[in-house]
């Protein structure tokens, strides 16, 4: 069954992942497949307030998104005897408008797990809120992902990344990396771990409180001591604060565009990325 979204050319497949009733093993998979309006520049964006997402690029055309909802199975009885069933529908919708498809779940209490196929080159805008993590492997473009409650995972990227959680990890690796780009790697509470290719030009701003500095790089330390930090809430009631960052700053190859790698509880590691060998 097709199902037409805002435009004519946003189509949506719904179908069960397993046609064969004996393989029918693994929980209902809803499926959306939505093309992009024409060869342009492609973005997709994609927003849980609870579950996770993987994206994975591919040499298709079309964005393919698979989701799965997590529920309790078993079956409960309330007031009069009545048990009641769970709907097996995930909320999950696909919006395509001028090469910019959205990705979403109507309800908002609704747990979701979503894989999402795009494009290799398709710049991506990922937010995940609980009980799940944002993991994207093989894209080139741009990728900005925000996690409130799970980690960021990276891998096989070409781009520039922008990564923020506030409770998790954030693990990435780059096969290259856009000149002139400016990166932001930062969480609260987890570590830090980016492998970028070995003769990337950069100028690094790296913060722990609590946690160590390590890399393979040969990072000319820069002379400059901990900045000064501010901060003022007095015009809503609160407090002025002034402080030095934990801070450390350094040119890698000479030099370039500025990475930020931001955590209070946790380590950064900063590798380079070793090419693969055939």
């Amino acid at each position: 069954m097709k199902i037409v979204l805002n435009s004519a050319l946003a189509l949506a497949v719904l179908a069960p992942l397993c046609l064969a009733q004996e393989e029918a093993t693994e929980p209902y998979v809803e499926r959306l497949v939505v093309p992009f309006r024409n060869d342009g520049a492609k973005h997709l964006s994609a927003r849980l307030n609870r579950g996770g997402m993987t994206i994975t690029g591919y040499e298709g055309e079309e964005v393919i998104i698979e989701a799965r909802k997590r529920q309790n199975q078993k079956k409960t009885t309330s007031e009069g005897g009545l048990r009641t069933f769970h709907l097996p529908s995930t909320g999950i919708y696909a919006e395509e408008h001028h090469n910019q498809i959205e990705v979403g779940v109507r309800n908002h209490n609704t747990t979701v797990d979503v894989d999402i196929k795009v494009p290799f080159e398709t710049s991506l805008k990922l937010v995940c809120h609980n009980s799940g993590k944002i993991v994207v492997d093989g894209t080139k473009g741009e990728i900005d992902a925000s996690n409130h409650n799970g980690g960021i995972s990276i891998s096989n990227a070409v781009g520039v990344i922008v990564a923020h959680s506030s409770n998790g990890s954030i693990t990435v690796t780059l096969d290259e990396v856009f000149p002139d780009k400016p990166m932001s790697f930062t969480t609260m509470n987890g570590d830090i771990d980016v492998s970028i290719p070995s003769d990337t030009k950069a100028q690094l701003n790296m913060h722990t409180f609590r946690g160590n500095v390590k890399s393979d790089f040969d990072i000319e330390i820069q002379p400059e001591g901990p900045q000064l930090k501010v901060t003022d809430e007095r015009s809503r009631g609160g407090r002025y604060r002034i402080e030095f960052e934990k801070g450390l700053y350094g040119n890698i190859n000479g030099g370039g565009p500025q990475y930020v790698f931001k955590t209070h509880n946790g380590e950064i590691r900063i590798r380079q990325r070793k090419a693969n060998v055939e």
